[in-house]
């Protein structure tokens, strides 16, 4: 009021120079509304200038932390990606003979499989003789291989024209990995960051197992990626350990071997790629302790043959799967436009042992 009488003027604020208090904040009457707020301050930066108001910088987009928690997956795993590789020396497996009870019970697994793969009943395995049984056996009794086993069964199996007529055929199962041969549109030495992209492009399938396929059907793919201590890679040929015989509960990714590994699943996929001749798509991962490894990513290397497969007591004495591929430059196109090449019968001079 003019004469001084009245309310008191309002006292100023003491200033503060700590924390968001130094920031003035906009009012609306006696209250902030936080929708009103981010419209104004959209408005100020949309039109800079105008009503009176200075320029100001655009506000950064607010980030969600979904959206967060992406940007740190995504920056860890380029982080382990492009790091350099080092130099990393393949260690030999040591392995050990097989028991005479663990060498009779892969003879029954192999034999099994090709029975089942062929369909030969109980009566026609009764006359499988000892001394057939016994050329099964390699290296003195040590192991038993796959190739020695299909040699002495094919006496029980009729030939046919169409043994291997599904072979060109695509799988039932919905998935677009799931067929034979080269991928479509994919050439050798195709590189992805991630295996997702991989499976994206039909070459693998799945997004953690390393086999692609299953006991009925062979395996479509395979991606060497970490790999079995002992496993060696020489390009056109490697060797390659089975899965399984580990307990895997509590969300758990490895463990030590706890128990045999069985023929089933894709150990047996793979095994049935050797009966029925069928080649195998392969991805190189950047993790794989070999220098024909990657240095980033996952590497499409082509077609690959299995020429082996035998069981070994590993160094934990559990039976382990190994089984050797080698590759086929000769198949660089679709099966369909190409016959496939003979296998040989037998493959000692290929086989690792231990």
């Amino acid at each position: 009021c003019a004469n001084g009488v009245g309310k008191p003027a309002d006292k100023a604020e003491p200033s503060r120079r700590s924390g968001r208090s130094r920031k003035k904040v906009d009012r609306l009457g006696n209250f902030a509304d936080e929708e009103e707020l981010e419209l104004i301050h959209r408005r100020r930066n949309a039109n800079p200038g105008q009503q009176g108001l200075s320029a100001k910088p655009r506000a950064p987009r607010r980030v969600t932390r979904a959206e967060s928690g992406k940007q740190s997956e995504a920056k860890r795993v380029y982080k382990k990606v492009l790091k350099k590789k080092a130099e990393e020396k393949q260690v030999e497996l040591k392995c050990s003979p097989l028991t005479a009870d663990k060498l009779e019970w892969a003879r029954q697994e192999m034999i099994q499989a090709y029975a089942t793969e062929y369909k030969l009943d109980g009566a026609q395995l009764a006359f499988v003789t000892q001394s057939q049984k016994d050329a099964m056996v390699v290296d003195e009794g040590r192991t038993v291989v796959m190739s020695k086993v299909a040699k002495e069964m094919s006496s029980f199996v009729l030939s046919s024209p169409y043994s291997d007529y599904d072979t060109f055929k695509r799988s039932g199962y919905k998935s677009p990995s799931a067929y034979f041969g080269a991928p479509e549109g994919v050439p050798v030495g195709t590189l992805w960051l991630s295996r997702v992209e991989c499976s994206k492009d039909a070459v693998h399938g799945p997004w953690v197992g390393g086999i692609a396929g299953s006991g009925k059907t062979g395996a479509y793919s395979i991606v060497l990626s970490g790999g079995y201590e002992g496993d060696t890679d020489d390009g056109t040929a490697f060797t390659y350990t089975g899965s399984g015989g580990r307990d895997l509960t509590g969300n758990k990714r490895t463990a030590p071997q706890s128990s045999d590994q069985e023929l089933k699943g894709g150990n047996l996929a793979l095994a049935i790629n050797l009966l029925r001749r069928r080649p195998l798509r392969v991805v190189r991962g950047y993790k794989l302790k070999s220098a024909f490894a990657p240095r980033q990513g996952y590497r499409y290397d082509g077609l690959y043959n299995v020429v082996e497969v035998w069981p070994e007591q590993g160094p934990s004495g559990f039976v382990i799967w190994r089984y050797v591929k080698l590759h086929l430059p000769a198949l660089s196109t679709p099966l369909e436009e190409k016959a496939m090449p003979p296998v040989h019968p037998t493959n000692d001079s290929v086989r690792r042992g231990c």
